[in-house]
């Protein structure tokens, strides 16, 4: 690569812009994989206080199979609180807050070498890409 303050070339722009994305995309995927049990808990809390309020108002065998899926979902939530301390415990912690200034440093990048207009278009097609793969899942 040529050094000194040479302009950057069009076909050398190009290579920057993809590997700044692959380098974002990765980057963002580790940072979210924590950030989204996190949300998901808060979501999850909210979601069963609402569920045990509609089953006070319920009687007979219906309640009784609404409180036993409640029940299942409470696992769930404390599964999903396990896995969230397993991921944020202290020997993993160094790696999360490593992922977080990386991708602050990404974004620096991609401001100083494309512009602030074409980091604003990588993160929204990154939230696009996403939420389109939730639409597209099949699980569940």
């Amino acid at each position: 690569m040529k050094k000194g303050n040479h302009k950057i070339s069009p076909e050398e722009k190009k290579l920057i812009r993809r590997y700044l994305i692959w380098c974002y995309k990765t980057t963002k995927e580790t940072v979210d994989r924590v950030d989204r049990k996190i949300t998901q808990l808060m979501i999850d809390q909210s979601l069963l206080k609402n569920l045990q309020a509609e089953a006070s108002q319920m009687k007979g065998q219906d309640h009784t199979a609404f409180l036993k899926k409640m029940e299942e979902f409470k696992e769930y939530i404390h599964k999903k609180e396990e896995g969230l301390y397993a991921d944020t415990h202290a020997e993993k912690r160094p790696e999360y807050i490593y992922q977080i200034k990386r991708l602050r440093a990404v974004e620096e990048c991609i401001n100083k070498f494309l512009g602030k207009k074409e980091l604003q278009e990588i993160e929204e097609s990154y939230q696009s890409e996403m939420t389109r793969r939730i639409w597209e899942s099949r699980e569940h």
